[in-house]
């Protein structure tokens, strides 16, 4: 929200938005945001802050556009082999940071993986974070598996299959054990 404050049309909202009596009330009110009469002056700022705030998925859906979000299947697959990456995934291999260079995660997400005091938890959140990203992201998060030394994740625990070659770049995503 305190992105939204540097939004000259929404210091005056945000206040209201932030006093909401329910959780349900406080999401119609921050959805109507660009609404008004500046719609054309505000929609950019308010989809650029949610991007920025790991959001990007709503951004999608508010405008209109489901392209490239996360399959369902891909979502439960993460939540499904949580147990597995909590066990297996380094968080500190530089994965984070690799995925923040190619704009999967943003400073944002970086720090608030981070902010996590085990790998259990730092991977927990790097996961809560990826099912809220982009199918591209997801891909991308696979890539970086095979190209941060966690190949073993990928194989011992069939989260995918690959093609034959010494890039293996066609990913099957959905073979669940």
């Amino acid at each position: 929200m305190s992105d939204l404050l540097q939004v000259e049309k929404f210091k005056d909202k945000v206040a209201d938005i932030r006093s909401a009596q329910t959780m349900k009330v406080m999401v119609d009110m921050l959805l109507c945001l660009p609404a008004d009469e500046n719609y054309e002056e505000t929609i950019g700022p308010f989809m650029a802050s949610l991007r920025e705030n790991g959001q990007a998925h709503i951004a999608a859906v508010f405008m209109g556009s489901e392209d490239d979000m996360l399959t369902d299947d891909n979502y439960q697959l993460l939540h499904d082999k949580l147990e597995i990456l909590r066990s297996r995934l380094d968080p500190e291999c530089s994965i984070v940071s690799s995925l923040q260079s190619k704009r999967v995660f943003t400073l944002s997400d970086v720090e608030r993986i981070r902010a996590r005091r085990t790998p259990s938890e730092k991977v927990n959140k790097l996961i809560e974070i990826l099912s809220r990203k982009s199918q591209s992201a997801f891909e991308c998060f696979m890539s970086e598996l095979e190209d941060h030394d966690q190949r073993h994740i990928l194989i011992k625990d069939t989260f995918c299959t690959f093609s034959a070659g010494p890039k293996m770049q066609v990913f099957r995503y959905l073979k669940k054990t």
